[in-house]
């Protein structure tokens, strides 16, 4: 969105001033909402209202006040959508590949911006055509986010084989939040190694 300022109305200092401070309650919101709904539902929210923010900025190109104020917005969910994405990423792959992950995952976002001056020249042809475009990249976000695995409440893993676990009692459907996920950590976590736990808690030589 703040590549995309070209095709924005009104200063181009003042949009990219403010698209810039927006990161900050974005942040804030993203982290609250991942830490009481989740992670799954908060990053195919925020994905979905990126998206509708994009479409929406299709009908009120002639308003640049209505504009701004869409393109705001949008900024504010990706950026919330970023945050939640990162942290996911550190709490779905085991310590061994997570610094990995990590880094191949910055790898592609950044290859991912030679796309933009092709956007950005479209725009000044036709100034719908990079908002159908953010369009379409919020609902492949909303898609990709929704076949994630809830990871809320789950201590990260350590191991590839606790890392493989992750998700296998979650439906597709299923609604995973800071008051139930204790449930499912119970389901699928302690049971599932009760029997290391239970060495871990009769071992002499553990203080806690």
């Amino acid at each position: 969105m703040v590549l995309n300022i070209h095709n924005m109305t009104g200063s181009k200092i003042v949009n990219y001033l403010i698209l810039a401070l927006v990161e900050i309650p974005g942040n804030a919101i993203g982290s609250v909402a991942a830490q009481y709904f989740g992670r799954r539902l908060s990053s195919v929210a925020f994905a979905a209202l990126s998206a509708v923010c994009s479409l929406a900025s299709i009908f009120v190109l002639k308003d640049p006040f209505v504009l701004a104020i869409l393109c705001v917005l949008n900024k504010m969910f990706s950026g919330a959508l970023v945050l939640i994405v990162y942290m996911q990423i550190g709490e779905l792959f085991p310590t061994l590949m997570r610094a990995t992950a990590y880094g191949v995952t910055g790898i592609v976002s950044l290859a991912a911006l030679i796309f933009i001056p092709p956007l950005i020249a479209m725009g000044s042809s036709n100034a719908f055509l990079p908002y159908y475009i953010l369009f379409g990249i919020g609902l492949l976000g909303i898609v990709l986010c929704s076949f994630l695995p809830e990871t809320i409440g789950r201590p990260i893993p350590q191991t590839i084989n606790e890392a493989v676990l992750i998700g296998t009692n979650q439906s597709y459907l299923s609604f995973i939040h800071k008051w139930n996920a204790h449930k499912y950590l119970n389901d699928q976590y302690f049971k599932e190694n009760i029997d290391q736990i239970a060495v871990v808690s009769l071992d002499p030589c553990n203080n806690k």
